[in-house]
């Protein structure tokens, strides 16, 4: 069965994560990398006798129009990945046309093949999006490949789409990521998952849709294959910036940081003024990476760090404030933990919850569990039920991505 290898061709600063951290009007100024990156790939394409299908970002054929020429000259298939890297939920139908009109127009001057795909930024033919299709085929376009037909993505997808490429009513060729069914659920693979996942679970991927009778239709893009590209800062999901919102006046609070590791949230308490913080991990390593940098930046009074499971810790006096993050993740029976955090809590207590069936969730299992280290995942109705019978009164449960964060109030302030 011939299987289909398709490229996202789009620089590293384009994909929608980075799109607080590098503007579109500061992609002029970030070092481009996709021109080296594209021809590592095309070797590897050579040495193994492949050929792909590129969707160019039409910011990209503009810049590197020689780059496109290169990649048709090898025998591979050019579409078309938009012009902005905007994705279709931000767009009306006429944007949207503008965008795809820019992209096939600059494209179409790099090479003299016809421009017949098409692949959404992000995947973003949603249930939301579908308008697009006619946009499509109005413009010249015979096929698209952007629907993902699972459900578990918070940006894109569609449940209930089709596995296999399918004719649409209006007679374009949907040609689906590859996705298969485990347990009710549909698992999908290439890109990011490729990344996440072991290589033999990709592989198995790829095996169980060509037995389904499927081609595999495999998506990368060459930023993925670089490993000296630009490193650029992340926050994390903002759960310490809202845990410091919600922690004013910090001055006027003590803390207990259960499931410290390295002192990221005790330390920042600390700098901020917290009348005290207390630290704790059952990893001496991690403890002792917290005690070097609480004395590195002299904060030794105000932030402590012990060795211990909370089980065993035996505190004189409750904290104002208990702090689980990332703790809920590796505890099999959690309530014995939360019902230890309601006791040592007088205000309220911040945690973490990892959401059942987030995107996120079966690459996370997979490769913790080859390394032999269980996570487990909630649902909003299991959470409530739990802290209800670790005697909090109140709970308000907010969703950051592949995670929940949970504000519990005990009933024993």
């Amino acid at each position: 069965m011939i299987n289909a290898f398709s490229v996202d061709l789009e620089e590293w600063f384009c994909g929608h994560i980075l799109n607080k951290a590098v503007k579109k009007n500061e992609w002029n100024n970030q070092e481009l990398r996709v021109v080296e990156d594209t021809r590592r790939m095309l070797k590897l394409f050579s040495r193994h006798d492949t050929e792909a299908t590129f969707f160019v970002l039409g910011w990209i054929a503009e810049r590197s129009p020689e780059l496109i020429k290169e990649i048709a000259d090898h025998g591979h298939e050019i579409a078309t990945h938009g012009y902005s890297h905007t994705s279709l939920t931000e767009m009306t139908p006429r944007s949207f046309e503008q965008d795809l009109k820019k992209a096939i127009d600059v494209t179409r001057r790099c090479v003299k093949q016809e421009i017949l795909g098409f692949r959404a930024p992000s995947f973003t033919i949603t249930s939301a999006t579908l308008w697009a299709l006619q946009i499509l085929k109005d413009n010249g376009i015979r096929y698209d490949s952007s629907i993902f037909p699972l459900s578990l993505h918070p940006d894109y997808g569609i449940g209930n789409a089709p596995l296999a490429i399918h004719k649409l009513d209006n007679s374009l060729i949907e040609v689906p990521l590859s996705c298969v069914e485990i347990l009710g659920k549909r698992i999908p693979c290439g890109g990011g998952y490729f990344r996440l996942y072991p290589y033999g679970l990709t592989k198995a991927i790829l095996k169980r849709c060509n037995r389904q009778g499927r081609p595999a239709v495999f998506y990368l893009h060459p930023w993925e294959l670089d490993p000296a590209q630009p490193r650029v800062k992340l926050g994390p999901i903002n759960t310490l910036r809202l845990t410091l919102k919600l922690s004013e006046p910090i001055q006027k609070r003590t803390f207990l940081d259960v499931g410290c590791g390295a002192g990221r949230y005790s330390l920042e308490l600390a700098r901020r003024g917290a009348i005290s913080v207390v630290g704790i991990d059952v990893s001496g390593r991690m403890i002792e990476v917290s005690k070097k940098r609480a004395q590195k930046e002299a904060l030794e009074e105000k932030a402590r760090f012990i060795q211990t499971d909370i089980m065993e810790y035996g505190p004189d006096e409750a904290f104002d404030i208990c702090i689980g993050m990332g703790l809920l993740d590796y505890i099999k029976d959690p309530l014995p933990t939360l019902i230890k955090i309601s006791e040592l809590t007088r205000e309220k207590a911040f945690l973490s919850f990892p959401v059942l069936w987030s995107w996120r969730t079966l690459p996370r299992k997979i490769r913790l569990g080859l390394n032999r280290c269980p996570v487990y995942f909630y649902t909003r109705r299991r959470i409530h039920e739990l802290l209800s019978k670790a005697g909090f009164k109140k709970v308000e449960i907010k969703q950051m991505g592949p995670m929940y964060f949970v504000i519990a109030v005990p009933d024993n302030p």
